[in-house]
């Protein structure tokens, strides 16, 4: 039973005499412009859903794209065109690690180490799954 159903027994049971004939269509007007819009919003909403679903699997690729591969005590960042980043991340905080000269291994602000130098990264670059 609808809501103006529900008004019109309400009505019915207490008396219509008592209330006027105005305000019984003002009531019955509000009744379904209401509903008009709840119907409105539940097609925004349907709306909205899609919308985020389309936008939670753009972020998932963007993630994926975004994902690391160990080697050697360092992480290697994957590009979305393929291929990795030539450069060293910390396994601990997932930033860039760094090395004063070549011969040096990387090291991270965070305490993260690796035995990887700077001369090692085109090789280990080889090594990585593709």
């Amino acid at each position: 039973m609808g809501i103006i159903e529900l008004f019109d027994k309400f009505v019915t049971e207490k008396g219509s005499a008592a209330i006027l004939d105005k305000q019984v269509a003002f009531f019955r007007d509000q009744l379904v412009a209401l509903e008009n819009k709840v119907t409105q919003l539940e097609q925004e909403k349907s709306a909205l859903v899609e919308q985020l679903a389309k936008c939670n699997a753009d972020l998932e690729s963007r993630v994926a794209a975004e994902k690391f591969e160990q080697y050697r005590g360092a992480l290697f960042k994957r590009k979305p065109e393929g291929g990795y980043e030539v450069a060293a991340f910390c396994v601990r905080c997932h930033k860039q690690m760094s090395s004063a000269f070549d011969e040096i291994p990387f090291t991270c602000p965070c305490g993260g180490k690796t035995p990887l130098t700077p001369e090692d990264l085109p090789y280990a670059l080889t090594q990585l799954p593709p």
